[in-house]
């Protein structure tokens, strides 16, 4: 008989698979857990027998029980089972299609499985809103709000959820939610939790509400991009985010920063601003072109480039752009500024050589312009000299030869 077989495997897939309670009522007591566990799991298994596998004290064996549809028919074992460890609660919440048993669950006094609770599409309103209120651990607190902003639950569900202190990607959920109300959505736009550090989304909240509501029912909110930002309001029903950098006394040009639909700051997002590194006292770039931005738009203020008039920026040549091209005021010299990032490579030195080379070959030909028809009066040549310099602090704009 399969039921009595020697080999356990053989024996775990007859109760597995068998449709005769005889010979489950035979395996429910078999030694090794395995097989009990499929003879908990089984839907042909008599409620009796279920009741008694609901006490073994091997946790695999009642975590199938909550895989078995029959198990939730029988309320003795039911209580059993919601007093047993987290796991097999959690497993209970996540397996019932009853909302009375999830409103059970949602306020016990030993664990409640809050989680499993939010997504299971049988739990009431009501009881959603109760695993809202309550307090949840750290490490589940903010899946949990997450979850629960995504339910189609009714506004009073999502003001709760609005005001508490979740998290970023709750608060998107939230404000994406067509069920949340305009109360709510104010509430978010005006909380001072938002207004440090996550202001992107206390700005989707007024952009969701700003056609609708006096802008004297806004505060307004001030916060920092890289190195210092603030948002401006555009007339009614607009806003903007401008960036402007500082280093020592020079300014750089305010940079509009724009948000998406999800409260992003696309700019942040494409690493387009600059960073103040909190532990020393200095701008770092994030990316060349915005350094290049800043040198230009001070070109005349600073110092070291006194003797150089600009010519352009991302200056077309046949071997790529310069960054940065200027010529001395005497009209003899040529500057060529490559930008680089940290500690420059061999590389970068050929590239500014190319560059070089280029301006030697090419840039005669300002000379033959309308402006001077005489060679000689244009003395254009390359300098052989590559020097490489590097600025580090935000004091003052200064340069040192690294």
């Amino acid at each position: 008989m399969l039921a009595t077989d020697a080999r356990w495997e053989v024996r775990m897939h007859t109760a597995h698979h068998t449709v005769n309670p005889r010979v489950l009522r035979i395996l429910a007591t078999d030694e090794v857990s395995m097989v009990r566990g499929s003879v908990a799991s089984n839907q042909r298994t008599d409620g009796d027998v279920l009741l008694l596998l609901g006490s073994d004290e091997d946790i695999h064996v009642r975590y199938a029980l909550t895989r078995n549809p029959s198990s939730y028919q029988i309320p003795e074992l039911l209580r059993i089972l919601m007093g047993d460890l987290p796991g097999v609660v959690s497993e209970l919440a996540k397996g019932t299609d009853s909302s009375d048993l999830l409103a059970e669950l949602a306020i016990s006094p030993t664990y409640v499985p809050s989680l499993e609770i939010a997504r299971n599409e049988a739990t009431r309103s009501g009881t959603l809103l109760q695993i809202a209120q309550r307090q949840h651990p750290p490490h589940s607190f903010d899946t949990v709000m997450e979850v629960l902003a995504q339910r189609d639950a009714g506004p009073e569900l999502l003001d709760a959820i609005g005001r508490r202190p979740i998290s970023r990607r709750a608060a998107l959920s939230l404000l994406q939610n067509p069920m949340i109300s305009n109360e709510t959505i104010l509430f978010i736009a005006n909380s001072p939790f938002w207004y440090e550090g996550t202001a992107d989304i206390g700005l989707l909240a007024q952009s969701k509400v700003m056609t609708r509501t006096p802008l004297e029912q806004l505060v307004e909110r001030r916060f920092t991009v890289g190195g210092e930002g603030a948002v401006t309001y555009d007339g009614p029903g607009r806003y903007k985010v401008r960036t402007q950098f500082k280093i020592g006394n020079l300014s750089g040009p305010e940079r509009p920063v724009s948000m998406d639909d999800s409260g992003v700051l696309m700019s942040a997002r494409n690493d387009e601003l600059v960073e103040r590194e909190s532990d020393k006292d200095r701008v770092v770039f994030r990316i060349e072109d915005r350094l290049e931005e800043f040198l230009v738009f001070n070109w005349s203020r600073i110092g070291f480039f006194a003797d150089y008039d600009l010519v352009g920026q991302q200056y077309r040549t046949d071997s790529g752009p310069i960054d940065i091209l200027a010529r001395s005021k005497d009209k003899k010299r040529w500057l060529v500024i490559e930008l680089k990032r940290g500690k420059p490579r061999d590389q970068a030195v050929g590239q500014v050589l190319r560059y070089m080379g280029w301006a030697e070959r090419a840039l005669s030909s300002w000379c033959t312009g309308a402006k001077s028809q005489r060679r000689d009066r244009c003395p254009i040549r390359a300098s052989p000299e590559v020097d490489q310099y590097s600025h580090a602090h935000s004091s003052s704009m200064t340069f040192r030869r690294s």
